[in-house]
């Protein structure tokens, strides 16, 4: 929100500061990456507002709080910006369960008085994992080279599908699918039928060999209990 200097004494420098992605569940559950709400997301120079009286930066719990989530951040055919429609965070649901890196937050409704998803509709969870060479699709908001973040649809091949005995490193990479600053948390939509299979969470092709990486959707419905 841009609002946090009227809240804090100390207020960071994140006041409307966009970033991330997430994809909607079910009327108001949403859900994106764990990093969303905490300092992991964080360059060197960007600060987190301080509890008053306290030299202690918010807790997770109270940084969503803090956010809202923007639907319709995209342009046009004409490439005019549409109008947002803003939805408060109300409650952070469930966060990192397992030391899984993913968060579900619940929207109140906007100045209308709607829920998002009788609005906009929502997409359906997977009960089965992406394979190799599937066709999966991303929707998210990346940072362009001139800082936007207007909403981005990108399309391509699962190209490795990474297990790990520890099951919150079991991942779906994806190289000719790009994804930069602000993507994590978008749901990955298996095609034709847009189901979740999973959430991006490491983006940059360069940084990790050459692929991207989201976490596979049996890792998150073995974390959650509200996706269960």
């Amino acid at each position: 929100n841009n609002n946090l200097h009227l809240i804090y004494t100390d207020p960071g420098n994140l006041s409307g500061k966009r970033w991330m992605s997430g994809t909607l569940l079910s009327n108001d559950y949403f859900l994106t990456a764990g990093h969303c709400f905490d300092a992991a997301s964080l360059s060197a120079d960007e600060f987190l507002p301080k509890i008053n009286g306290m030299n202690k930066r918010i807790e997770p719990k109270e940084i969503a709080i803090n956010m809202h989530v923007n639907f319709n951040y995209q342009t046009d055919p004409e490439g005019n910006l549409r109008q947002e429609d803003l939805f408060p965070i109300t409650e952070l649901c469930e966060f990192r369960c397992m030391k899984v890196d993913y968060a579900i937050a619940k929207l109140g409704k906007n100045n209308k008085n709607e829920r998002p998803g009788d609005k906009y509709g929502y997409a359906r969870i997977s009960d089965k994992d992406a394979i190799l060479d599937e066709t999966i699709c991303i929707i998210g908001h990346p940072k362009d080279a001139h800082g936007n973040t207007t909403k981005k649809i990108v399309a391509g091949k699962v190209s490795l599908v990474k297990d790990c005995p520890i099951f919150h490193k079991c991942y779906i990479g994806y190289n000719a699918i790009d994804t930069s600053s602000g993507s994590s948390g978008s749901g990955i939509l298996r095609y034709p039928n847009g189901e979740v299979v999973g959430i991006h969470v490491i983006g940059e092709c360069e940084r990790d060999r050459g692929f991207n990486f989201g976490l596979k959707i049996s890792t998150l419905l073995h974390a959650s209990q509200i996706l269960k």
